[in-house]
């Protein structure tokens, strides 16, 4: 089994060289690619909706994502983020599996320019398997997928050095079979 721990600080720094030197339009194609997995997560369009305190269009978000048109969206996140009182008598923690949606939602949108919400992005997947397989009944499923996700991870680095334009529905393929469930539930 891989302990994730000992991989994340020397994974954490290939990501950061790997994405260095991308350009914009490698930015946005990745992060949609990443947001893919996010999709599959449970309850992902109403954590956001529940957050935002408005609707979101799947399509229309990664249309915005090409077009770079996500300052509303930018602007919503932060305006959500300030108006959450951790000390009113109904503020409610976020579970584990929502605090990844949001991010994830929050560095997708975030501006292309900034390398740091792409690494966030990818670290987030790793994050989220290992959330998956710290809590989860079947602790040696996620962690074989979390070990498939960071030699992929380090595959894509490898792809993009060279030059490969990776395929933007990869995160489909390769999560189509995998069923995430409602941890929280």
């Amino acid at each position: 089994m891989i302990d994730i721990v000992k991989h994340i600080k020397n994974h954490t720094e290939n990501l950061h060289k790997g994405f260095k030197n991308l350009s914009v339009e490698q930015v946005k194609q990745l992060k949609l690619m990443a947001l893919v997995f996010y999709f599959k997560l449970p309850r992902w369009q109403l954590v956001i909706e529940q957050y935002i305190k408005s609707p979101i269009d799947k399509e229309k978000l990664i249309d915005d994502i090409i077009k770079e048109s996500t300052t509303s969206y930018q602007e919503i996140m932060e305006k959500s983020t300030t108006e959450v009182d951790e000390y009113a008598d109904d503020y409610e923690e976020l579970e584990q599996i929502p605090i990844f949606i949001l991010d994830a939602f929050d560095n997708a949108v975030a501006d292309n320019k900034n390398k740091e919400s792409l690494v966030a992005l990818f670290l987030g997947i790793i994050d989220t398997l290992d959330h998956y397989e710290n809590f989860s009944e079947e602790p040696r499923y996620w962690n074989q997928i979390l070990e498939e996700e960071v030699a992929f991870q380090s595959e894509l680095l490898m792809q993009l050095q060279s030059k490969v334009q990776p395929n933007i529905s990869i995160y489909e393929d390769r999560y189509k079979m995998v069923e995430f469930p409602d941890l929280e539930a």
